[in-house]
């Protein structure tokens, strides 16, 4: 975990009971002057790299973590963000109001909170920036995300507060657009130093989970996603109450009532049936009205004319679509395996989606 400017290692501490029980060890550290280490000047992420630099390479020695991942927030995020160019086996970033460039902060700041004109500011600007070269040997002009962004391809979570006018929610979006990886991005209430939601957070960690690629993290992802288990309080969830089961034809809603004892499948409904021979193509635009909506494709496979038929009581498959992943599963002899579990679609957000079926059945 990367603190912001003015802070220190004790900033993680809401993220330990968060990420403990799902087995991810959080390493906390204070950058040089801050905390309880030395140093005599803050760099705003310059300097603050090779600290991380160094964290990151102890961690490898240890042989005792197998991935890694940067959680920064503010400097920290920026931190991250200069590091994770030259560094690709990072596994994931969630990067929470980083900022662009110091230069431009420095600018809106100025002419945010000492109300001077830009002109002014960029002058004082310039002398601060002859200062800062002479004592602490680095360029402020040279602490730009933006020509670090374009080399960086590791997952990464864009976080920004609504409020934020220290820095800008644009910050984040420029960034976003600008990143080369896979990418997303997460507006919250509030403002820079507001607690972040609860919801943020788990998703924050829904969103490590799926970029650490590690088997057991997958199945309890999956499980998550399907309606399993609740991960983060690590207890099964209660069944829903079964509703009516509702089907084109008497064959379907007795398909329906009968996956009902899954508990993902409890609110499934055949909206629209199709019979195809494989391989097949299908293509749906869905659009999840509100957090909690679920959407998806379900396919029950059956044995073509010159196939064997296939043995146990159903063989299904089902793509679920929901607010926190996109889960693929298969129902085989009364037993609910996740194949894959992806990003999830944000609510209120129109998107296409495609499940393509070859002929043996994948």
């Amino acid at each position: 975990f990367l603190h912001g400017n003015s802070s220190c290692r004790l900033e993680a501490v809401p993220l330990v009971p968060l990420l403990m029980p799902l087995s991810i060890s959080v390493f906390c550290f204070d950058f040089s002057g801050c905390g309880l280490s030395e140093g005599e000047y803050i760099s705003l992420g310059w300097h603050e790299r090779d600290d991380l630099a160094v964290c990151v390479e102890y961690l490898r020695a240890t042989g005792r973590v197998s991935t890694i991942a940067l959680w920064g927030r503010s400097m920290g995020a920026f931190t991250a963000l200069l590091h994770a160019d030259r560094d690709p086996t990072i596994a994931g970033l969630v990067l929470d109001s980083p900022f662009t460039s110091l230069s431009v902060l420095a600018q809106e700041l100025a002419q945010s909170f000492a109300k001077v004109p830009a002109w002014m500011a960029q002058v004082v600007l310039a002398v601060v920036r002859s200062v800062i070269q002479a004592k602490a040997g680095f360029d402020i002009e040279s602490l730009d995300a933006i020509n670090h962004v374009g080399r960086s391809f590791s997952p990464a979570l864009f976080v920004a507060a609504e409020g934020d006018d220290f820095i800008l929610p644009h910050h984040a979006q420029e960034l976003h657009e600008a990143y080369q990886g896979e990418k997303e991005m997460h507006m919250v209430p509030g403002d820079h130093n507001s607690t972040r939601p609860e919801a943020c957070r788990r998703k924050a960690a829904l969103f490590l989970c799926r970029t650490f690629h590690d088997e057991r993290l997958d199945q309890l992802l999956g499980m998550h996603a399907g309606g399993l288990v609740d991960i983060f309080s690590g207890v099964a969830k209660q069944q829903q109450v079964p509703q009516a089961a509702m089907g084109e034809d008497e064959e379907g809603a007795a398909l329906c009532q009968q996956m009902q004892v899954f508990p993902p499948l409890t609110r499934m409904r055949l909206v629209h049936r199709r019979r195809c021979s494989r391989p097949f193509l299908a293509r749906a635009t869905v659009t999840l009205l509100q957090d909690s909506a679920e959407a998806g494709f379900f396919v029950r496979l059956a044995p073509a004319v010159d196939e064997e038929p296939l043995g146990g009581s159903a063989h299904l498959l089902v793509l679920s679509v929901s607010s926190s992943a996109l889960m693929i599963s298969r129902v085989c002899d009364d037993a609910l395996n996740t194949l894959a579990v992806g990003a999830g679609l944000p609510a209120r957000t129109a998107r296409q989606l495609q499940l393509v079926v070859a002929r043996a059945g994948r």
